[in-house]
């Protein structure tokens, strides 16, 4: 998977592919945005954190890129506990808990945007294993809309963002991507068609 020609941008993709474990370290081990696409290539002005926030990997180098001030254990714990029926509801969910990161209230895009921003330093978010967290997304609308929320709108809302602050690289299945978004896959996955594998 090549991430180099965001040379001049934080990543908004979905990583369809089955086999993410490889991907996700590897950006781990990087630590940094620059990093992965070469500092000498890289064309922000600003440094860019990587930051696994879903993946069930003990790796050390998935560790040691763990958010210190984040609670992994009750973002889950909320993962678990949320059951909203509608993907905005959702989106404002994986916002405030991402907010998180840097103390922030945000349950907006533009919000968490400009909570980041202060910081001075810009994140990318990693997700993985989503299969495993919402199971039944073909029977539990809980489970679609989450999932939908993380992979449609989030990216999408991204996308109207002048100058994002915030990366985001979703690993999934083409299976288990198809269940969630029943209608124009085949546009979805063309969006995508560079990190497919």
């Amino acid at each position: 998977m090549d991430f180099t020609k965001l040379e001049h941008a934080l990543p908004n993709v979905v990583c369809i592919t089955d086999n993410a474990k490889q991907h996700y370290i590897k950006l781990c081990e990087y630590k940094m945005w620059e990093n992965h696409i070469g500092a000498a290539n890289y064309k922000r002005k600003d440094l860019a954190v990587v930051i696994p926030m879903l993946g069930e990997y003990e790796h050390p180098w998935v560790h040691v890129c763990k958010h210190k001030r984040f609670d992994y254990i009750q973002f889950n714990k909320d993962i678990a506990e949320a059951n909203y029926v509608c993907y905005l509801d959702w989106l404002k969910f994986w916002c405030s808990s991402i907010g998180k990161l840097v103390r922030s209230d945000a349950n907006k895009i533009r919000e968490l945007n400009k909570a980041i921003s202060k910081t001075g330093v810009s994140v990318v978010l990693l997700f993985d294993g989503l299969e495993n967290i919402f199971p039944d997304v073909e029977t539990n609308v809980v489970h679609k809309e989450a999932v939908r929320a993380l992979v449609c709108t989030f990216p999408e809302k991204l996308r109207e963002l002048h100058n994002p602050s915030i990366g985001i690289i979703t690993f999934a299945k083409r299976d288990f991507l198809k269940k969630v978004i029943t209608q124009n896959f085949a546009q979805f996955e063309s969006m995508y068609k560079d990190y497919v594998c």
